[in-house]
């Protein structure tokens, strides 16, 4: 595609389009017709003796389309200008030129985009003809380096987003192994706390069995002395306290004889303390 690019000169005075200017715009047409055979002879030839390079061409028709219409804009702009400085002095006067300015003015731009049209045309009849691709332009190279860039870029962080994804993933499933870990040694532990108790309570069991045992034991051994003790204070007492007491009666394995013992030590102490008075 082709740019085109306005500059504004204040050095030319009239526009030029192959060659015609507007104040040459109606000269008769035999000057014309010299001006389309100078343009003819100046046109590239498609003969293939003297065909020129293609690049060449459409640099060429390019360049002469772009200066025409640069001087086109350049003058269209001048003539803007001083319409605008001029409008109260001559309006009607400024209208008429303008409006003859600007029939001139489509006229150029018509020939100028006609000739661009052919240009263009021109430029892809010699590409066929002589299997030349067209070169990419320097911008797009460039654009597409940037593009290629982000595309890169762009790659990277999803590579680094699905590790970080995986990495995530192997955590959670770490996570999960650790509760399930936590878990199973927190039912082992309450497992081990019920044995434990168990233990201590079959411990305070046999301790409890034991010491019975023991007191059973020296309970058994203390009663042949004791019941040995009741028979001699058995036989004090009927001979000194209590005559009436039939010793072959007495049930020495309880605590009968204890009784009557305490009762006459209480006797004899109320009695002492009736003496002292």
């Amino acid at each position: 595609m082709l740019k085109i690019t306005v500059v504004k000169e204040e050095n030319i005075s009239q526009p030029v389009l192959n060659g015609i200017t507007p104040d040459k715009a109606n000269e008769s047409p035999d000057t014309e017709n010299s001006s389309d055979s100078e343009s003819d002879s100046r046109s590239p030839s498609l003969l293939p003796a003297g065909i020129p390079e293609p690049d060449q061409v459409s640099e060429q028709g390019r360049d002469t389309v772009k200066e025409q219409v640069h001087q086109l804009q350049s003058q269209l702009q001048r003539r803007r200008d001083a319409s605008q400085i001029d409008v109260k002095e001559e309006p009607q006067d400024q209208h008429a030129k303008e409006r003859q300015n600007t029939t001139d003015y489509k006229r150029m731009f018509e020939n100028a985009r006609n000739k661009i049209n052919e240009l263009i045309k021109d430029k892809e009849a010699l590409l066929a003809a002589v299997e030349v691709k067209p070169r990419t332009d320097r911008g797009d190279d460039k654009e597409m380096e940037e593009i290629a860039l982000q595309v890169d870029h762009i790659m990277r962080e999803l590579d680094e987003r699905n590790k970080e994804k995986e990495s995530a993933v192997y955590l959670c499933l770490k996570l999960e192994s650790a509760e399930e870990e936590k878990a199973r040694l927190a039912s082992e532990c309450e497992s081990l706390r019920l044995n434990l108790q168990q233990m201590k309570e079959k411990a305070a069991t046999c301790r409890a069995v034991d010491s019975s045992a023991q007191t059973d034991s020296q309970e058994n051994e203390t009663s042949p002395g004791l019941i040995a003790l009741r028979h001699n204070v058995g036989r004090l007492l009927a001979t000194h306290h209590v005559p009436a007491l039939d010793l072959d009666q007495v049930n020495y394995d309880c605590n009968v004889i204890d009784e009557i013992l305490e009762q006459v030590l209480n006797d004899g102490s109320q009695n002492t303390a009736f003496s002292d008075h």
